[in-house]
């Protein structure tokens, strides 16, 4: 390979670099915002829940939060894979035995078939990055929704014991 080529080589190597970790980036802001969104849900409800004592949302808040949980999980899978796609690339710049060859960039395939999708997708729904932050949300929740339903069944146990 001529020296012109080996220098477009090395410009595009970079660019794929920089394209890579854009992605990563991206990726990372999407799951903040599901997170911050999860938040402002959770928390408007619960002002709603407070003013009006209507306990309707709360037993629909669940469905919202699991569902910011799996698309949260899903942007931490895609950033993971783009972190091994980045690392795949550095360790072949890094050790010089391996040539970086035209095959190796531009190639933003992360997932190959479903099970490994649903694998990663696992992984990052387990993980405490989203564990520690959706956990103690859904631990509220029901927290207080016992706490209605055991008032509820205190207050029916009690009347029914004193009217027996």
């Amino acid at each position: 390979m001529t020296s012109q080529g080996m220098n477009d080589l090395d410009a595009h190597v970079h660019k794929y670099m920089d394209m890579l970790q854009l992605n990563i980036q991206r990726m990372s802001q999407l799951s903040m915002k599901c997170k911050a969104w999860c938040i402002a849900i959770v928390t408007a409800v619960f002002m709603f829940y407070l003013n009006e004592e209507k306990d309707a949302a709360l037993h629909l808040l669940f469905l919202p939060v699991v569902l910011l949980w799996y698309i949260d999980s899903l942007y931490l899978s895609i950033e993971r894979d783009f972190v091994s796609l980045f690392c795949r690339l550095r360790e072949k710049i890094v050790s010089k035995e391996i040539v970086v060859e035209w095959d190796d960039l531009f190639s933003f395939e992360t997932t190959k078939g479903v099970r490994r999708y649903c694998r990663g997708v696992g992984v990052a729904f387990g993980s405490m990055a989203t564990l520690l932050f959706y956990g103690p949300i859904i631990m509220t929740i029901a927290w207080v929704l016992w706490g209605q339903w055991a008032c509820v069944l205190m207050s029916k146990f009690w009347v029914w014991l004193w009217c027996t």
